[in-house]
């Protein structure tokens, strides 16, 4: 949802999981936001043309980003490049140079200044960021593991998908395993790298003041706050149609939607669940000002913290 309310600003424009283009847009069909399979969207057609990228293989692609994930031996090469300038595989170098060509051939197309790519894979993240040749800003969006992980236990189906497979479940452990590998990558190195180029947001803070959440990151990109009263009115927005390739399933909703912080876990996990992903994701979980015991909904607002409303985060 921050990548589709940024992408109602002027000048921006969401597209939703770019790395995914390839797999799942490209190879699978998987529709784009405006419900047109992504591969026959004239949107797409048109900035992979403009980008010189029609005839790269998307399969190739594919397996290049299969083999960028939270592995010693990628990240070490790109750690490499980036501290003692040992050149990058040439595969991996191949593929930075498209994504550099992809994102300009979406401003390009689109017309706007800023391109919203809400892609989570960090170690593509690091790949980009240790190149130092794009005028790249990242948001680390960050939520409590727990809900994590209980949205993760809730098969859906995917809408997306034009062969009615639901969406994946991952085991809690598996869970608080990945959000501590993931998001230590990124506190690790990209925050690092970045500097001021680089923000945390709770997930939580968003849901409670997405207008406040925006403004510190066009503050950050462009160095005052963008109020966004033209489409947001308190946790009231009104979302356009978009053209986000994949992503979360809020793509294909348009007109007014409230946003809600989804705070279900907290009464309706199993404790045995919660502590599964608790474990794993203990050295970073007070770190981004999560309880290791966290309270229940009643309890946050007894304590005079109320909880937002349970539901879908629209």
């Amino acid at each position: 949802m921050v990548d589709l309310l940024l992408g109602e600003l002027d000048g921006y424009v969401a597209v939703g999981e770019l790395r995914n283009l390839w797999g799942h847009g490209l190879l699978d069909g998987w529709l784009c936001g405006c419900r047109e399979p992504v591969k026959s969207c004239p949107f797409w057609r048109s900035v992979l043309e403009r980008a010189g990228l029609d005839r790269v293989d998307p399969a190739w692609v594919d397996e290049t980003q299969q083999g960028l994930r939270v592995r010693p031996r990628p990240l070490a090469r790109i750690w490499l490049f980036r501290r003692f300038g040992i050149p990058l595989p040439r595969r991996l170098a191949s593929y930075r140079g498209m994504m550099k060509e992809l994102y300009r051939g979406v401003l390009s197309v689109s017309g706007a200044r800023v391109v919203v790519d809400s892609s989570k894979r960090p170690a593509n993240l690091s790949l980009l960021a240790a190149c130092g040749d794009l005028d790249l800003y990242v948001v680390h969006l960050v939520r409590d593991p727990r809900g994590v992980a209980y949205s993760w236990l809730r098969k859906r189906d995917n809408i997306a998908d034009p062969t009615g497979n639901p969406t994946q479940v991952f085991r809690p452990l598996v869970t608080g395993a990945r959000w501590l590998a993931w998001n230590g990558t990124i506190h690790a190195l990209v925050r690092r790298w970045l500097g001021p180029r680089y923000m945390r947001l709770r997930y939580e803070e968003f849901a409670r003041d997405p207008a406040g959440a925006l403004n510190r990151i066009t503050n950050m990109v462009e160095g005052r706050p963008r109020p966004p009263s033209a489409f947001l009115d308190g946790t009231r927005a009104k979302l356009g149609p978009n053209h986000s390739a994949i992503g979360n399933r809020n793509r294909f909703v348009t007109g007014e939607v409230t946003i809600r912080c989804d705070e279900a876990w907290r009464e309706e996990m199993r404790t045995k669940d919660k502590l599964l992903t608790t474990l794993p994701a203990l050295p970073l979980l007070t770190a981004y000002g999560y309880s290791v015991i966290p309270p229940t909904a009643s309890n946050q607002q007894a304590s005079g913290n109320p909880t937002p409303h349970s539901g879908k985060t629209a």
